[in-house]
């Protein structure tokens, strides 16, 4: 029996319930995004659910209510980890941003000092990187178990992943895509190598891209071919999936959220779920 309940509270979805109170919507999206992730920007998994409103005793659902400004730290998920209702929009055991001092357009002063800069830093940085200087020279998961395949696929254009892919299956179409142009730029020069480049030859062509920062590190891989494919920059939750596309962690990435939201990505899942690998 107890190893019944252990399975039932594992398997029960935990929902946050954010209540605006005229927030701006920077404000609002950032506190969503502090539901998901950690303040290193790394997936939580805690809360399966997300609900915005503008009154959230209106809301039935059980759930953690809390106010837009509200960051939920370590301390109170690990103290309250085992309860899926509870209102914390009076409590002093979040970090509080207040509307009034909110900007996300230049630095907050009235927090200077205190942990809700540094976690705002890490937040801002991570966005900014995102778009044109992040740049992933491996994949931090395994490889997809795909082999002689024949049609259409597209593949992240991050790390190593295309030209391994090209290997088991000769005969694929691939698609590289990636939001990121700088990353595209570089997944074109990799996949033109006939040969897998070594470090040194990485570093000098890397030299050419600007001011970048790396995110996965340099490893050397086997079974790779160049890859003849075609290259689309292009936010893929902005379009539907038109064949099976290997989509990485993308779905588990915070400037994804920072940009649809927990709502856009549910939908976009809910249509495209099928054709992701």
């Amino acid at each position: 029996m107890a190893g019944f309940l252990k399975i039932l509270l594992k398997n029960r979805m935990r929902t946050c319930i954010i209540q605006t109170n005229n927030a701006p919507q920077s404000l609002i999206r950032f506190t969503e995004i502090g539901c998901l992730f950690n303040y290193e920007n790394k997936w939580l998994d805690f809360f399966q659910n997300i609900i915005i409103t503008n009154n959230a005793d209106s809301i039935k659902t059980p759930g953690w209510k809390i106010n837009a400004g509200q960051y939920i730290t370590t301390k109170v998920r690990k103290k309250y980890e085992k309860v899926y209702s509870v209102d914390l929009r009076n409590s002093n055991e979040t970090l509080n941003y207040s509307k009034n001092h909110w900007t996300d357009k230049k630095e907050m002063k009235f927090y200077r000092g205190m942990k809700q800069e540094y976690i705002f830093r890490n937040y801002m940085v991570m966005i900014l990187k995102s778009k044109t200087k992040m740049i992933y020279f491996s994949n931090n998961e395994k490889l997809p178990n795909i082999k002689n395949y024949q049609g259409e696929l597209w593949v992240p254009a991050s790390g190593t992943m295309a030209g391994q892919l090209q290997f088991k299956n000769p005969n694929a179409k691939i698609t590289i895509y990636d939001i990121n142009q700088t990353q595209l730029d570089y997944s074109k020069w990799l996949n033109s190598q006939k040969q897998y480049p070594n470090k040194k030859t990485v570093n000098e062509f890397v030299c050419k891209l600007g001011k970048i920062s790396i995110a996965e590190k340099f490893k050397k891989v086997n079974n790779w071919v160049p890859v003849n494919a075609d290259y689309k920059c292009v936010d893929l939750l902005d379009i539907d999936l038109i064949c099976p596309t290997v989509i990485s962690n993308i779905l588990r990435y915070m400037p994804v959220y920072h940009v649809h939201g927990f709502a856009g990505v549910e939908k976009w899942k809910k249509n495209n779920l099928h054709l992701t690998i």
